[in-house]
Formats: structure tokens, sequence, C-alpha cells
């Protein structure tokens, strides 16, 4: 009993441990999908690697990996850090996470941001449209940009991702394949008794009709009485041609003789 709760118990941690890893590489995929291009979002998620320190004084540094959450533009305020599509034809488009310093609204109520580094304090060449923004930030993981870097490349993924859900697939398949040869072993066991015990019926069965053939009826196998009467050996009755007379034949020839005599 306590083997089999042991067993049980790890049995439970190993579903445990695998339901894990399988989640933190589903994450990863996931994760190393959205920051590949960085115009990708899920659920309104956008996942990004910084490359440079420009807001290191305050909110993350290059290496970490942030996350982005889509937002109306009508909710920026001043003081929010934001990810847009840079303006400045020198930037080439890229993606930026700078903090707003101010929020300026034209004579048309179109919105636009004027964008900061916290680490020098510049605002950034120019305001960035609302049709450039991607995103409020939401919130970072320290340190494992370079990870996800290495997952975008052909090997990094395969070994770091392709390999090891495929161990894990092959694992689960050991493991339920254990459990139907367990199963299986289970099932041919109370077979296995189920035979013997019907084997030992048939025995005791065939051992008491053999003793009945050997020994003749149940009546004769009754014990005899002890003491009292004695049982009466069996008599055997005489032909019509003469022979051994019956007691009763026997009582009555006497009956007859003294009937004669008188």
């Amino acid at each position: 009993m306590k083997r089999k709760w042991l067993l049980g118990i790890g049995r439970a941690l190993l579903a445990l441990a695998l339901t894990s890893v399988l989640l933190v590489l589903t994450v990863s995929l996931l994760l190393s999908l959205l920051t590949a291009r960085e115009e990708r979002s899920l659920l309104g998620l956008r996942a990004m690697i910084v490359r440079s320190d420009s807001m290191s004084a305050t909110d993350f540094s290059a290496g970490d990996l942030i996350l982005s959450v889509t937002v109306d533009p009508e909710e920026i305020r001043e003081g929010d850090v934001i990810t847009f599509r840079s303006p400045d034809p020198k930037q080439g488009g890229a993606t930026v996470t700078h903090k707003v310093r101010t929020v300026l609204v034209d004579a048309n109520g179109k919105r636009s941001f004027v964008t900061y580094g916290t680490t020098t304090g510049e605002a950034d060449r120019l305001p960035v449209p609302s049709e450039n923004l991607l995103g409020r930030y939401w919130a970072r993981m320290s340190g494992v940009g370079p990870f996800f870097s290495l997952l975008q490349t052909p090997v990094g993924f395969l070994c770091l991702i392709l390999l090891p859900f495929l161990a894990l697939v092959l694992l689960q398949l050991l493991l339920c394949f254990r459990a139907l040869r367990r199963m299986q072993r289970e099932r041919e066991e109370r077979w296995l008794e189920e035979w013997e015990a019907r084997n030992a019926a048939l025995s005791r069965l065939s051992l008491w009709e053999a003793r009945v053939r050997h020994f003749g009826p149940l009546e004769s196998l009754m014990p005899k009485p002890q003491g009292g009467i004695a049982a009466c050996p069996p008599q055997e009755h005489g032909d019509a041609k003469g022979g051994t007379a019956s007691p009763r034949a026997n009582v009555q020839n006497t009956n007859r003789k003294e009937e004669h005599d008188s």
C-alpha cells in the first residue's frame, strides 16, 4: 500500500513537471514568434527585445524583454511609457519605447506625443502621431532578450524548442505505453487467478465423482448405527425350484407344522 502511494505521488509530480516544461516551451515559442516581428500582436499584446539603454534609468535596460498592450490614443497621458513606430526618417521606422513628456492636440483634435528617453532626458526629434502608436508599456522580463534572440535562429529553435518538445512527446508516449502494459499485465493476472480457481473447483468436483463411483451412492457412505439394533444382513430369496427360503417362508412352514401336530 505504501509503495503504491509513493508511486502515485511520483507520477503526479512527473506529470506536473512535464506540464510545467511544456507550458514554458509553449510560452517561449509564442514570445519568440511575437518578437520576430514587432508588428505582430497576440490579443493586443506585443513582445519586444530592448536594444538600447535609453530607458535604463527608470524602466528597463538593453537585453530585457518588454510587453506592451494595445490602447486607444485617447487614453495616453503624460508620464506614460508608450511603444510606437518612430516618425524620424533617420531611424527608418524602428520601434521605440519611450516616455511621454507632452500630449499635443491640434485644431482638428488629432493627438500626438512628445517623447523622450529617461537616461538622457532629451526629447525625440519629432512628435509621435497617434497613428504610429503601437501600445503602452505593461511589463518586462529582465535579461531574457538574448535567449529569445537565439530562438529566432534556426539552430536555437531546433535545440531549445523543437528537440525538447519532441523529447516530451516521446516521454509521454512511453509513459502511456507502460500504463497500457501494466493494465494488460493486471488483466492477465486476474484471468490467471480466475482460471486457477475454476480448475480447483473442477478438481474438487472430479474427486467427489470419483469417490462416488468407487464407494457407491451417497447412502452407502452414511455411517452405520453404533449399538442397539444391529443391521440384518440381506437374505437371499429362494426360487420356485428350491433353494434357500426367506425368513417369512420359514415362519409360515413352522406354523403349518405346529397345526398339523396338534
